[in-house]
C-alpha cells in the first residue's frame, strides 16, 4: 500500500445526482474526521468555566465547574471539515453554487436531503468498529 504523507485523509467523491445513462450530474466530495481533527475543534468550541460563589451567606467561597459548549460552531466546523468540494449544484440563475463555508452551512442546515447524503457518506467512509472486531479475531 502506497501512503502519501502529505494527503493522509484525502476524502471520496460521492454521486448526488446521476442521469439515466449513469452519469453523475453533481457529486460531493467529503472525508471522515481524524481524532486529531476533532480534538482541535472541540477545542475550539468546548472550554471548562470556573466560578466561585458564596454556598451562604456568610460562607465559604465554593469553586464550581462546568463545561461550556457552543454546539452551533462545533457543527459548522464539523460540515466546514467534512465536506471538501463538489460540483453539479447550481442556482436559480443557473449559476454553479460554489463550495464555501457559507454554502456548506446552508445546505446542511436547510437541505434535510443534502443532510441525510453526506451523512451516508459519512458512513461508507468509517467502517463499521463491530465488524472490525469479528475480522480482526476471524484472522
Amino acid at each position: 500500500m502506497i501512503i502519501d504523507f502529505d494527503e493522509l485523509n484525502p476524502g471520496a467523491k460521492f454521486d448526488f445526482e446521476v442521469d439515466g445513462k449513469g452519469k453523475s450530474v453533481s457529486w460531493v466530495k467529503v472525508r471522515a474526521g481524524s481524532n486529531e481533527i476533532m480534538d482541535q475543534i472541540r477545542e475550539q468550541c468546548i472550554s471548562t468555566e470556573v466560578e466561585y460563589k458564596k454556598t451562604a451567606k456568610h460562607g465559604q467561597l465554593q469553586r464550581i465547574e462546568y463545561t461550556k459548549s457552543d454546539n452551533k460552531k462545533l457543527k459548522e466546523m464539523l460540515w466546514d471539515y467534512t465536506i471538501m468540494d463538489w460540483s453539479g449544484f447550481f442556482d436559480k440563475a443557473n449559476k454553479p453554487i460554489p463550495c464555501t463555508t457559507e454554502n456548506k452551512i446552508k445546505f446542511m442546515s436547510s437541505m434535510p436531503a443534502f443532510y441525510a447524503f453526506v451523512d451516508k457518506c459519512l458512513e461508507k467512509l468509517t467502517p463499521d468498529v463491530n465488524e472490525a472486531i469479528k475480522e480482526s479475531e476471524k484472522n
